[in-house]
């Protein structure tokens, strides 16, 4: 897409400050500091989400990615609205530039929950399913006992009764984007 600027005045330094403002902010999708800590568990929405996007062979946990994939695909949607940011940019428009970099962390976020909660990852180990079959005093999380059954009986395991990646759904409400300056977050973008 090309887009044609209308040059009324000179104001280079304008453009300039502008730049120098903007160009170095970022949309960071994931799980930030302050959404990290479960309910009752020593360990954070952080690293489990890290220990599913990259598996964990010391617990037999396969890999199942979610975040770089549900980036991917809200690739469509976000980068028109990172190109009406450059154009805000240039007209110094910093409320725009603001909200088209909070539409674009919204829709990725959301494109990352949805491909969490409806991808055909790996499915859960008989182990894992047993565990959630009989948890909270046997009571179990729903759909656990009648996918025990079903594997008990011989049917293939899949993820249409217990999610993988969903249990209490505190991972999946953990997610959600912050726009930061670059040098806030590293060398390479990220915290």
């Amino acid at each position: 897409m090309i887009a044609h600027v209308k040059i009324k005045k000179d104001d280079v330094g304008h453009l300039i400050r502008a730049l120098n403002q903007n160009y170095d902010k970022v949309v960071l999708v994931g799980i930030p500091k302050d959404k990290t800590t479960r309910e009752d568990e020593p360990i954070t929405n952080a690293a489990i989400g890290y220990i599913q996007e990259y598996g964990s062979p010391a617990n037999n946990i396969p890999p199942r990615p979610f975040l770089g994939p549900g980036i991917k695909k809200s690739r469509e949607k976000i980068i028109p609205l990172f190109e009406k940011a450059a154009m805000a940019v240039l007209s110094g428009d910093e409320k725009a530039i603001q909200a088209n970099f909070e539409k674009a962390g919204l829709i990725a976020s959301a494109c990352v929950k949805n491909y969490l909660a409806t991808a055909d990852f790996k499915p859960l180990s008989l182990a894992t399913i047993r565990n959630r079959a009989y948890r909270n005093g046997g009571r179990g999380v729903a759909g656990a006992k009648e996918e025990l059954a079903r594997l008990r009986a011989g049917g293939k395991p899949n993820n249409n009764l217990v999610r993988p990646l969903i249990d209490t759904g505190q991972l999946l409400n953990s997610i959600t984007y912050v726009v930061r300056d670059r040098k806030d977050t590293g060398k390479d973008g990220k915290t």
